[in-house]
């Protein structure tokens, strides 16, 4: 199997200059796309030779690394302005998540490595999606970093403190569903988690324009200026404060952190409940599927008789699933003699085809020696 190694950058605050998308453009000969707004290349032989995370923090605001081997990274360019290092600490750890400085930016980033374990994705469509996840962390909003903690975590090391527990787990968005896949994230264990995160509280869309008229004239000039200005985040910025002004409420966390074996636990009996679901589910199908048959169980007679007296490999394949469901419908309404009866009458007419016999074997309805031979 080839090698195959995804390299995408999204520019979010500010697109390229000309000259910039000329300096990307040289990056690889074999890049697949640039614009100005981002540029991916692939590679089936042979990697990029320049550092993906030097040129995020040159030109783009998010980068992703896709592989085939179950190495993926996320990293996002956040202005240091938009972000408390201090809150997105408890996140953080020595291997798949961090933050770094460089400069006036936060580079913060998310990566897994799963040895070849991972599904396949649309690397380009994930780059898309994975990119507002961005906006979300700036604005508070750290399901993100909590969900790729949770992906990083050992099951086995009751040591590690669960990091506060964002709101809204329980509602993922098209990004955060993203990351999920993304990442190869047990839903089991998301939904364990999201057990321990409060409801997301929903409020009405603030009125940007009575939320800027509490703004002071000094405030509105400084957010316009580093507007036009193009300042990274400049916008970010500006939806920040408006948020802090208007009625709506901060992003909640729960109180209480659990153990990592409290949360596997949980993750377990989420399964549990869901495999109880999945079976209770199956068994209505299946009762309205008899109790449907019981209404032309007749019918189904005589039409396994015409499709074995068709004496082809379709029409037998067809008439050993009917029988199956009689044999089904014949115990549940607790009447198999009677089936055993019409079973019999159907090998007496048609057992001589050692075809049909065998798939009557295989499928599991049991046939008698006496049964004539072809």
């Amino acid at each position: 199997m080839s090698e195959y190694q995804y390299y995408g950058w999204q520019a979010i605050d500010r697109s390229l200059t000309a000259h910039e998308l000329e300096e990307v453009d040289h990056l690889s000969s074999h890049m697949d796309e640039v614009t100005s707004t981002r540029a991916s290349v692939t590679y089936q032989w042979g990697d990029f030779k320049h550092k993906p995370d030097q040129i995020l923090l040159k030109y783009f605001d998010v980068f992703v690394y896709d592989s085939n081997f179950g190495y993926r990274r996320v990293i996002f360019r956040i202005p240091k302005k938009l972000l408390d290092p201090q809150s997105v600490t408890p996140y953080l750890d020595d291997e798949n998540i961090s933050l770094e400085t460089h400069g006036d930016f936060h580079i913060l980033e998310l990566s897994c490595n799963e040895d070849w374990d991972l599904e396949y994705v649309d690397s380009d469509r994930m780059l898309d999606r994975l990119s507002a996840l961005r906006e979300q962390i700036i604005q508070g909003d750290f399901r993100a970093l909590y969900l790729a903690w949770l992906k990083s975590v050992d099951p086995e090391d009751d040591e590690v403190e669960e990091p506060p527990v964002p709101a809204g787990l329980n509602k993922l968005d098209s990004g955060l569903r993203a990351l999920v896949e993304f990442f190869g994230l047990d839903t089991h264990l998301v939904a364990a988690a999201a057990e321990s995160s409060v409801q997301a509280e929903a409020m009405p869309e603030a009125d940007p324009a009575a939320t800027i008229a509490k703004l002071s004239r000094e405030e509105i000039e400084s957010h316009l200026v580093e507007i036009v200005r193009g300042e990274a985040g400049s916008l970010s910025a500006l939806k920040k404060h408006l948020a802090q002004l208007s009625s709506q409420p901060a992003h909640k966390n729960s109180a209480h952190a659990r153990s990592i074996s409290e949360i596997f636990e949980q993750r377990n009996q989420v399964e549990q409940r869901e495999k109880l679901k999945v079976q209770k589910e199956a068994q209505r199908k299946r009762i309205q599927k008899l109790d449907s048959l019981s209404m032309r169980q007749e019918e189904a007679w005589v039409q396994v008789a015409a499709l074995c007296q068709e004496k082809r490999a379709k029409a037998y394949d067809e008439a050993t699933q009917i029988l199956c469901d009689l044999y089904e419908l014949g115990q549940y309404q607790k009447q198999s003699k009677i089936f055993q009866q019409r079973f019999a009458s159907i090998l007496d007419q048609f057992g001589k085809s050692m075809a049909f016999k065998e798939r009557l074997r295989r499928a599991g309805l049991k046939i008698s020696d006496s049964s004539s031979k072809e």
